[in-house]
């Protein structure tokens, strides 16, 4: 449609221009400290904006915004590292994106849920712009004005709400908000329509070797046959003891599960491919989230000493004897011992 996209330094910072059919330019102020790194325009119209662009940047961020208003739609929270690519799917339902954080995730384009966002652009905390006709406007708010709080939290204490999924603020709502000009002074607000944060549907490693994984953000995963051993989750035990790492493959009776995966590609959903690969299965299976602590206690796999032969012990006996101490660490019961060596049964 005629619409192009290019990346510009204007005032010493970097902005990406939207040049329109009709000729207008639009000029996006890319944050602070940050430089784009890949972007691209939809191919059709998405959560609510006609000509949506995607942009990722060299600290991670991922988001969609409209060019013509500046508005963010939504922020894609996951990679940890430069955004390198972005493609959009076929039939405009995913986004998937690449990192130097060596993944690949997979993102919803769809199901918009707006939050309620102050009127005004700041950077760090600073106000950088009031538009004219905002609540923030009417109420007298200025460029330069430090923001403070909104409903009495802080702007971390938002932020981390964000994060954390408990941000309840909606579209329309009134809320003070606090400022410092000099002086703190406080007003209210009406906030306007902002943008929702989502958490990859997908996301997929590949190591050198061949093999792979893929999972979602509860922990369900496919994998190639020592993929699962390439994923896990780090355990703190409080700054007197150290941590524990616990490898995919050790919850993999729980957490093996090709249908939720599929399922995941044809529903764009996760939570709803997690309810229907359950109700097909002959047992009920309880859902299972793995970024809830007391999910990893009740799941926690047994604690296993060997106690011989001592660590460091080295034979050229045929025949060695192995004494170990397995302790379950919750409820469950050690039902069947196994030992490997070097990976593998023993015959």
């Amino acid at each position: 449609d005629n619409h192009r996209l290019s990346a510009v330094v204007f005032d010493g910072a970097y902005q990406l221009q939207c040049a329109v059919a009709s000729g207008a330019k639009h000029r996006y102020r890319v944050r602070a400290g940050a430089a784009p790194m890949c972007y691209t325009l939809l191919r059709s119209p998405r959560l609510g904006i006609d000509l949506p662009v995607v942009l990722g940047d060299d600290n991670g961020v991922l988001f969609c915004y409209n060019p013509i208003t500046d508005d963010e739609r939504r922020d894609f929270i996951g990679h940890r590292s430069f955004v390198t690519s972005l493609s959009e799917s076929a039939d405009g339902r995913f986004l998937t994106t690449s990192s130097t954080d060596r993944t690949i995730r997979l993102w919803s384009l769809e199901n918009y849920r707006p939050t309620g966002e102050v009127d005004f652009e700041y950077l760090s905390d600073v106000v950088i712009e009031v538009k004219p006709g905002t609540s923030a406007d009417r109420v007298g708010v200025r460029v330069g004005d430090r923001f403070v709080a909104m409903d009495g939290k802080d702007l971390t204490q938002l932020a981390n709400e964000r994060l954390n999924g408990t941000y309840s603020y909606r579209p329309g709502q009134r809320v003070p908000v606090v400022f410092q000009r000099g002086e703190l002074y406080q007003t209210e607000l009406v906030l306007k329509e902002g943008a929702d944060l989502v958490e990859p549907l997908l996301s997929m490693f590949f190591a050198g070797d061949d093999q792979w994984v893929i999972w979602t953000p509860q922990g369900y995963y496919d994998a190639s046959p020592q993929g699962d051993r390439l994923i896990g989750w780090h355990v703190n035990r409080g700054p007197d003891k150290s941590a524990r790492h616990y490898s995919a493959r050790q919850f993999r009776k729980h957490l093996y599960r090709p249908d939720v995966i599929d399922l995941v590609l044809k529903t764009g959903d996760v939570a709803e491919a997690i309810r229907l690969a359950n109700a097909g299965r002959p047992h009920t299976a309880t859902p299972v989230d793995m970024r809830q602590s007391q999910v990893i206690r009740r799941l926690e796999p047994p604690r296993v000493r060997i106690l011989e032969p001592a660590e460091g012990t080295r034979t050229g006996a045929a025949e060695v004897t192995l004494r170990a101490r397995i302790e379950s660490q919750n409820d469950l019961m050690i039902e069947d011992v196994a030992v490997l060596l070097n990976g593998r049964p023993l015959a």
